[in-house]
């Protein structure tokens, strides 16, 4: 919390909660905090839904160095969009690794419906935290790469795929690390 509290939370503070060590008006503030963080949550995953499974796969069409997504519907700011299957989509050129190196794809979609391959840096041991997509883009699938991979010459594999995106990843939206300390 902030160094300064609003003026309203020291008024209530002048009556303390009984039994209690801590004072009702900062109750109530830190529960405000709270709700304003889930708040901010709930409305930023509504921001950007992925409404089917893309089902990000090896290629079938053809080259085992490349992946495939089936039609996918998606919603970026409440609006819905299709992204129609592509027959081969080539891994993006900046995630090779040698033995002992691992990285993150992150794939994502613009409301254009144009795709953008986001790899992370460089990692010692997988999995690999998921690299931050733009901002603007709805996330399709992250995929770990393992070690020793060259695009278009390595087999991709399905199993590298996580297809949507999932609980444990973090929303990349720009929020502040603490509310703005104002009078309520």
């Amino acid at each position: 919390m902030a160094d300064k509290i609003p003026r309203s939370v020291a008024m209530m503070n002048k009556h303390p909660y009984l039994f209690g060590k801590l004072q009702i008006g900062t109750i109530f503030y830190n529960m405000l905090c709270a709700l304003r963080n889930i708040y901010d949550i709930v409305v930023e995953r509504q921001r950007f839904q992925l409404l089917s499974n893309p089902a990000l796969k090896q290629s079938t069409g053809g080259s085992i160095t490349k992946m495939e997504y089936s039609t996918t519907n998606y919603a970026i700011s409440g609006v819905v969009r299709t992204l129609t299957g592509a027959n081969e989509v080539a891994v993006a050129a900046g995630s090779t690794t040698t033995a002992g190196q691992f990285r993150c794809i992150t794939l994502s979609v613009s409301a254009a419906a144009a795709l953008t391959q986001t790899v992370s840096d460089v990692a010692a041991a997988a999995p690999v935290t998921p690299p931050t997509p733009p901002t603007a883009d709805c996330v399709l699938a992250t995929i770990q790469i393992p070690a020793s991979f060259t695009p278009g010459t390595t087999t991709f594999l399905t199993a590298w795929v996580t297809n949507g995106w999932t609980s444990q990843q973090a929303i990349w939206a720009a929020k502040p690390a603490e509310l703005p300390n104002v009078d309520m």
